[in-house]
């Protein structure tokens, strides 16, 4: 995880947890107070070197593993409410043919049937005969938007077609050509080359 996704996680755990954090300074610092000064609250009934010795170390080490796992689930829980981004390819014997980058997904479970309509969807309408279900399913790492700067969740499926789908726009494709769709999805695709 490299800086702005720690500082983007950091800024969304305050807005979620703040009272945990007020809760855990506090017991960090008297933890510190207490190891610092030499005032044990626990020495008047263990023996001396548990309580100036060990117990503060083994509540600071407690302190950090509680931190540590705490911090993990809020990055979990970020990563679930970032937006969810599908990207697609479809290859047809070792070539790209088409590609959609970044629409919409509201789910991980909507993965194949989305890409399936968006196959559909740039082969105007014609049914897609897939060689095997999906190739590859790919969750990358967070990752900023370009065009709004949040973070972003992105997704990625590879399609293997068995026959090319019956379309002007396919047939005419060049060597190295491939259809693309990209945001904001208002036109049909278009051609690029590789």
């Amino acid at each position: 995880m490299h800086i702005g996704e720690s500082i983007a996680v950091f800024t969304y755990s305050l807005k979620t947890r703040k009272p945990f954090y007020v809760v855990a300074f506090l017991l960090l610092g008297f933890t510190f107070w207490e190891f610092l000064t030499g005032w044990h609250i626990t020495s008047r009934f263990i023996e001396p070197v548990w309580s100036t010795k060990i117990d503060p170390l083994v509540g600071i080490a407690t302190l950090i593993i509680a931190l540590s796992v705490w911090r993990g689930e809020i990055v979990e829980e970020w990563k679930r409410t970032m937006s969810k981004k599908l990207s697609v390819v479809f290859w047809f014997e070792g070539r790209k043919v088409m590609r959609c980058n970044y629409a919409d997904l509201s789910s991980e479970a909507d993965i194949r049937a989305l890409s399936q309509q968006i196959g559909s969807h740039m082969a105007n309408g014609k049914h897609l005969d897939f060689m095997a279900p999906v190739i590859k399913l790919e969750v990358g790492k967070p990752c900023r938007d370009k065009e709004t700067g949040k973070f972003i969740r992105p997704y990625s499926a590879e399609f293997e077609l068995r026959t090319l789908p019956e379309t002007s726009q396919i047939e005419s494709l060049g060597e190295g050509e491939y259809l693309i769709w990209e945001p904001p999805f208002s036109g049909a695709p278009e051609k690029k080359n590789c």
